[in-house]
C-alpha cells in the first residue's frame, strides 16, 4: 500500500548549495508558509536544493510570488525541466515540481535556481513529500532504549537544558565530541531518526549494515525540534544496524537525537523488552493456574464406591441370616456380587478444563512506548 513522507525545508536530508538563507518572520507573508512560517530561499543563479529518496513519486512544494523567477528540476540523470515561479498575487504551499510516476528505487531530485531575471531572482522552498511502495514505520522506540547505543557514554549528555526543547517525552542524547557514535539497532524494511537542527548543531555522517549512507548538516540559523535525521525504506528484511557520527566543526559541534519509528523492533529485542513489563511501562495481565490431576481424582471415586459396597454388602448380610434357611443357596452369588466392581484407578478421569488463553510477553510486539 502506497506511503507518504513529508519532510521541512530545514530537514538535514535536503542538501542546500549555493547561497540558500533562511526566511524568517520579516516577510509580511512568512506566516503562509508550513511548519510556522519556516522556508529556504535562494536569489543566487545556481542555487541547488538536493534530495536522495526511495520511492514512486516526489513533489516540491514553495511559494509563487511577483519576485519569483525561473528554476529547473532534474529527477536521476534526465534532462532538467524548466519552470516559473512567478505569480503576480502571491500563492504559497504550492507544488512547484511533480515528478509524476517513477520506479519503487532510489532517485534524486535537484532544484537548482535559474535567477535569469534580475528582477525575478527568488526561488524557496517550504516542504517535500514523496510517496513510496514500503509501509510507514510505526514503532516508536525513544532515546534512552537500549536499541539505542552511545559510545563513548561519556561524549553524550541527556541534561539537555532549555536550549534543547520540544524533544519527544522531553528525553534526548546529545554529543559536540568528534567521532562519537550512535548505534541504532532495528528490524523491518523502514527507519526514520529524529533530532533537533539548529545554530549549535553540525555535520554527521550514517552508515547503514556497515555501507556509508551520507554526510549530512543540522545547522540552520533557527532552531527546529523533531527533524527528521536520516530516513531509508525498501530495505529487506530481518534486523539492520545504523551508526550516526558526529563530525564537528567549530561552533557548530553538536549532534541532537530524539527518537526512531522503525518498521519493527528487532525480534531479540521485542521480546526481552516485552518480558521486562513494568520497565517499559506495561505489566503482563494476571494468570491463574488451573490443575486437573485425573490420578488423585479416580482414586477418590474408587474409595467412594468401595464404601458403598460395603454398605451393599451389610445389607445382605443381614438378610442372608434372616433368609438362612431358606435363600442358603443365593449366598455365595450374593457375595460376589457385592465384591464386583472395578478396581482400575486409570477409569477414573476428572473433567477436562480448558484454560483461557493469557497474554503472552513472548509474542508481544507492541512499540516500547506510545505514539
Amino acid at each position: 500500500m502506497p506511503s507518504n513522507y513529508t519532510i521541512d525545508n530545514v530537514s538535514p536530508l535536503i542538501n542546500y548549495s549555493g547561497s540558500w538563507a533562511a526566511g524568517n518572520s520579516t516577510d509580511p507573508d512568512s506566516s503562509k508558509y508550513s511548519n510556522n512560517g519556516t522556508f529556504t530561499v535562494s536569489s543566487a543563479k545556481g542555487d541547488t536544493a538536493t534530495l536522495i529518496f526511495t520511492g514512486t513519486r516526489v513533489w516540491l512544494f514553495g511559494a509563487k510570488r511577483n519576485n519569483h523567477g525561473g528554476y529547473s528540476v532534474k529527477v536521476d540523470g534526465n534532462t532538467p525541466s524548466n519552470f516559473n515561479g512567478f505569480a503576480s498575487t502571491a500563492v504559497f504551499q504550492q507544488p512547484l515540481f511533480d515528478s509524476g510516476s517513477l520506479a519503487q528505487q532510489q532517485h534524486t531530485v535537484t532544484v537548482t535556481n535559474l535567477a535569469n531575471d534580475t528582477n525575478e531572482p527568488y526561488l524557496d522552498l517550504d516542504f517535500i513529500t514523496w510517496t513510496t511502495n514500503s509501509d510507514l514505520p510505526t514503532d516508536q522506540v525513544d532515546d534512552g532504549s537500549p536499541l539505542l547505543v552511545y559510545q563513548p557514554s561519556s561524549s553524550w549528555k541527556t541534561n539537555l537544558g532549555s536550549s534543547l526543547s520540544g524533544f519527544q517525552n522531553n528525553t534526548g542524547h546529545l554529543t559536540s565530541d568528534n567521532n562519537a557514535t550512535a548505534t541504532i539497532t532495528f528490524a523491518g524494511a523502514s527507519v526514520v531518526v529524529y533530532g533537533a537542527v539548529g545554530p549549535s548543531q553540525g555535520s554527521y555522517s550514517v552508515q547503514l549494515d556497515g555501507s556509508d549512507a551520507g554526510t549530512f548538516n543540522a545547522h540552520n540559523p533557527t532552531y527546529h525540534a523533531q527533524q527528521s535525521l536520516f530516513q531509508t525504506d525498501s530495505l529487506g528484511s530481518g534486523n539492520h544496524t545504523l551508526v550516526f557520527t558526529n563530525q564537528p566543526s567549530g561552533s557548530q559541534s553538536g549532534l541532537a537525537i530524539d527518537f526512531a519509528l522503525m518498521a519493527a523492533l528487532p525480534a531479540a529485542s521485542a521480546s526481552a523488552a516485552a518480558s521486562a513489563g513494568s520497565s517499559t511501562g506495561t505489566s503482563p495481565l494476571p494468570t491463574t493456574t488451573h490443575r486437573t490431576d485425573p490420578t488423585a481424582e479416580g482414586f477418590g471415586n474408587l474409595k467412594k464406591g468401595l464404601f458403598v459396597a460395603a454398605g451393599l454388602g451389610g445389607v445382605c448380610l443381614l438378610f442372608s441370616l434372616i433368609a438362612v434357611i431358606y435363600r442358603c443357596s443365593y449366598r455365595r452369588s450374593l457375595r460376589k456380587a457385592v465384591r464386583g466392581g472395578t478396581t482400575n484407578v486409570a477409569a477414573f478421569t476428572g473433567e477436562n478444563i480448558t484454560l483461557q488463553k493469557v497474554w503472552d510477553p513472548h509474542a508481544d510486539t507492541r512499540p516500547l512506548l506510545g505514539p
